[in-house]
């Protein structure tokens, strides 16, 4: 293995390219334009005289977004802060080259200049243009999977959304006529987590206080977590303890967006979260919390906040809204296909991860 010089490997040929400004894009066209945006293609030309036809591949920089690209077809570049990059000798593999700078981390300078950062790079090369082959067909299929992988997850998400609507229908329209009921009917809990200066309370380690940023649409994420201590969890601050099967909602913020409270979480306390206990007999947990992360839902949540550029969703307006209650067996039968599609999903994150 030996470390050359970025610029003894790639050379920068961004000037030999005829550069298209973002006002001149097209939605379709004949030709691709690479930019520095985080989709792949940013646009296209029917100007055939902009386009390089080199079969070689390139590696695009995005100067300002530090974003990387791998291009093996014929395309031109867009006006702002793109780099072309291209090998200076046919014995190291650009794919390679590719995917040892996508293992780089570039510093974070905003929008300016990050040219200069990746240039100061050294490049590890193994000895053999067949080892660089290996690794780069290795990382190749990892990407495939991890596409796979990220697509699958989300036809099971839009599998849940369709399955909702078939077995629900329109919340909006209720075209199959369920009965419509407010929070005091299909909750027998309603209260906000702690919101007086909780920082006052925190310890390094104790009991779990989660966050709106520890809320996900139907998932909890326990990364940035604060904690208070046990006997302040259970007197000062008692009121906002989270059962298990509770469903608490960001109040301030992504306003609206629901998770249930897992059993791992039993006890754990909160801050700032609107804190609903389901009725039993009238609602399930799973239904309550797909109808408010739905589309449907959260333009409901918009239609209800209060205050001005900080919105709220308040415990007054969940108390007063009505929405369609199906049958509860329905519910439970909507709530065992959405337990199964999240095992699935979790099947596939951890695949992910790996």
């Amino acid at each position: 293995m030996k470390f050359e010089k970025f610029t003894a490997v790639l050379d920068d040929s961004t000037s030999r390219y005829s550069k298209i400004p973002k006002e001149e894009y097209l939605d379709v066209g004949l030709y691709p334009i690479i930019d520095q945006g985080k989709e792949f293609i940013g646009g296209f030309t029917n100007d055939e005289t902009l386009i390089q036809n080199s079969s070689e591949p390139r590696i695009i920089f995005g100067d300002h977004t530090r974003v990387l690209k791998y291009v093996d077809f014929p395309f031109t570049i867009g006006a702002d802060g793109v780099k072309v990059l291209e090998l200076q000798s046919q014995q190291i593999l650009l794919k390679y080259v590719y995917y040892y700078l996508r293992s780089i981390k570039v510093p974070n300078a905003g929008y300016s200049r990050h040219f200069k950062f990746l240039k100061e790079v050294k490049i590890p090369l193994p000895e053999t243009l067949t080892d660089q082959i290996k690794i780069a067909q290795i990382l190749t299929q990892a990407e495939k999977l991890i596409a796979q992988r990220k697509e699958s997850i989300a036809l099971l998400d839009e599998y849940l959304k369709s399955t909702f609507l078939e077995m629900f229908g329109d919340p909006v329209r209720n075209e199959k006529g369920w009965e419509m009921l407010s929070g005091n009917d299909y909750l027998s809990k309603l209260t906000v987590g702690v919101v007086i200066k909780p920082a006052s309370y925190y310890v390094d380690d104790g009991v779990i206080a989660l966050r709106s940023l520890n809320i996900r649409p139907n998932r909890i994420h326990l990364d940035n977590l604060v904690y208070f201590s046990k006997p302040v969890s259970e007197n000062e601050l008692s009121k906002s303890i989270l059962r298990e099967g509770d469903v608490v909602f960001v109040r301030t913020g992504m306003t609206g967006t629901a998770a249930i409270i897992p059993k791992e979480l039993d006890g754990c306390n909160c801050i700032d979260l609107i804190i609903t206990r389901p009725k039993g007999g009238v609602i399930n947990p799973q239904y309550l919390v797909f109808f408010f992360n739905s589309h449907i839902g959260k333009r409901i949540v918009s239609d209800n906040e209060v205050g001005g550029i900080q919105k709220h969703f308040n415990i007054g307006a969940l108390r007063k809204l009505k929405i369609p209650i199906p049958t509860l067996p329905l519910q439970t039968q909507f709530a065992q296909i959405v337990e199964k599609t999240e095992a699935l999903k979790s099947q596939y994150q951890h695949s992910l991860r790996e």
